[in-house]
């Protein structure tokens, strides 16, 4: 099991104590009680509607889920920036799956986040062709001993070819 599966990942931020334990039974052990100021570690928020568009402009990388009571509460909890709604009277699986969803989206995110950074970091690493055939010619002649016509084979090109190309690389390596 991951460290963070360890850490408070799931905010309950919801006025109704009722309601709070009600839902704590559902989430597992990875749910805190806070009090408006949202612990480190916790990736998804479930909150009043009310309290969405705080909640996401606070915290615009936690994953947010509201319980409404109605569809125009719904409907403007979406639109406030949450990922979805939990419709009362709250329901076990209904409340599990929305809360695997959110997960799921949000490790996918994390993937595609690093999977970015990692395709970025290749983009530094790009050598231009240019500079790929000058080290092969390099070392060409190195394991060649500098005869031009052997570095010429190992490279699959014509002596002269690599006369024109040692040419417009150094012009003092032309013998």
């Amino acid at each position: 099991m991951d460290q963070l599966a360890h850490a408070p990942r799931i905010a309950l931020l919801d006025g109704d104590a009722g309601r709070r334990a009600r839902l704590r039974p559902w989430l597992d052990d990875l749910v805190v009680d806070a009090d408006g100021s949202l612990p480190e570690g916790v990736d998804l928020v479930i909150v009043e509607a009310s309290r969405v568009a705080a909640t996401v402009a606070q915290h615009p990388d936690v994953a947010v889920l509201a319980i409404a009571s109605d569809s125009a509460t719904a409907l403007a909890a979406l639109r406030a920036g949450a990922y979805d709604v939990l419709g009362e009277p709250l329901d076990a699986e209904r409340v599990q799956a929305a809360v695997r969803r959110a997960r799921e989206r949000q490790e996918l995110a994390r993937k595609l986040k690093s999977l970015q950074s990692q395709l970025n970091g290749h983009d530094e690493g790009v050598v231009p062709l240019r500079e790929l055939e000058r080290r092969a010619i390099e070392k060409a002649l190195a394991a060649s001993r500098g005869s031009v016509e052997k570095a010429a084979r190992m490279l699959g090109m014509g002596r002269a070819t690599l006369y024109r190309r040692l040419a417009t690389m150094n012009p003092s390596r032309v013998a």
